[in-house]
């Protein structure tokens, strides 16, 4: 039995639980905690070997998990207006002991039901560049005084959030983006904006295009992306799957895979997408791994990329060393001519598409 922790309106999520099932494999995405009879959870600690209870489902042991994006419980409903803080905090704590149980009993985890250092971008960019990365100047601060001399020193900046964000305005049907934006001398800054929370201010490099690569288990898929005119976005995030921007498959140069690889060991991570700059002279600057990244957006793009295969074959298999053949019928036009993404369909309310799948904003879980 393999599980993928995240939700049943995730893209990523059902694609991969359909390719799991094409190969064989019996899987099953868990919502999070609720009311409903399929969302209900029994434990029984200390009985070594416990039995785990998601559902109808009866587990001493798992073959794999994926912790995708965790839905911790269901909205509550249905509960004294006073009691509700009390029934939240129970129900926190009742998904960390499920978390921590179905890591336990899984021989083959991908991802991380908490929060840890691998996410933290301080760590990121200090561990890059011991392994030889080149690392934009950065300074993550609150104060103002170091903020703008920072912005002096450098000429013009990158102002990043930790994580993208975006707030919906439902009566103007709008959205507002807190995403990568450029300074280009201290008048754009002031005290009140620096002073509220930290933020991270990288020199900002100009672009010849910038690369995505995705590491699953063993294999490494490196796409480029670029605008159709030249040049780089500022954040290609909010440009990809537009006109604008071109998507393909490029092949790394040794040093640079070798440091991927290297930083992915150092991470224990088994699966990873790492964001590279490529510089005008050819230098290549590290600027982050996210642990939870999404990656059908290439697939959709760059059509030599089994990627969909690669990750079900790797949870299927239980090892990051693993061999991707007879996977033709396993890709994203088949995926999204089935039930599951109907089903899928139907659950959201609205079409989600390979192509348009990135639109989702990217966030770590």
């Amino acid at each position: 039995m393999h599980l993928i922790y995240g939700n049943s309106e995730d893209y990523h999520a059902v694609a991969v639980a359909w390719a799991m099932r094409k190969l064989g494999a019996e899987v099953f995405i868990w919502d999070g905690l609720g009311a409903t009879e399929d969302a209900q959870i029994s434990l029984t600690p200390g009985a070594l070997p416990g039995c785990i209870r998601m559902g109808t489902r009866m587990m001493k042991e798992l073959d794999s998990v994926w912790f995708r994006r965790i839905v911790k419980h269901a909205p509550i409903k249905d509960v004294d207006r006073d009691a509700v803080e009390f029934v939240e905090n129970e129900l926190r704590f009742g998904h960390l002991n499920l978390a921590v149980s179905v890591r336990a009993a899984a021989s083959f985890v991908v991802g991380n039901p908490f929060a840890d250092e691998t996410q933290c971008k301080a760590l990121q960019l200090d561990t890059a560049a011991a392994l030889g990365f080149l690392v934009p100047e950065t300074l993550i601060s609150t104060h103002y005084d170091e903020v703008a001399n920072f912005v002096r020193r450098m000429g013009k900046v990158a102002v990043k959030p930790f994580n993208p964000y975006f707030w919906h305005h439902a009566e103007e049907r709008t959205y507002r983006i807190a995403s990568t934006t450029v300074l280009n001398g201290t008048a754009e800054i002031e005290s009140a904006q620096i002073e509220v929370c930290p933020a991270i201010y990288q020199r900002y490099i100009e672009k010849r295009y910038e690369l995505r690569v995705t590491v699953i288990g063993t294999y490494i898929f490196a796409a480029k992306i670029s605008r159709v005119d030249g040049g780089a976005f500022v954040d290609w995030r909010f440009g990809i799957g537009s006109h604008e921007s071109l998507v393909e498959s490029v092949y790394l140069d040794p040093s640079t895979e070798a440091r991927i690889r290297q930083l992915i060991a150092v991470f224990n991570l088994k699966y990873g997408c790492v964001d590279l700059i490529v510089d005008p002279r050819g230098d290549v600057y590290f600027l982050e791994i996210n642990p939870g990244g999404q990656f059908l957006f290439v697939e959709s793009m760059v059509k030599e990329f089994p990627m969909l295969a690669a990750f079900a074959i790797m949870l299927q298999s239980q090892t990051m060393d693993f061999s991707l053949v007879q996977h033709d019928q396993i890709g994203l036009p088949q995926f999204e001519r089935s039930q599951e993404f109907e089903e899928m369909v139907s659950r959201k309310g609205t079409l989600v598409t390979s192509s348009c799948v990135y639109k989702e904003v990217e966030v770590s879980y």
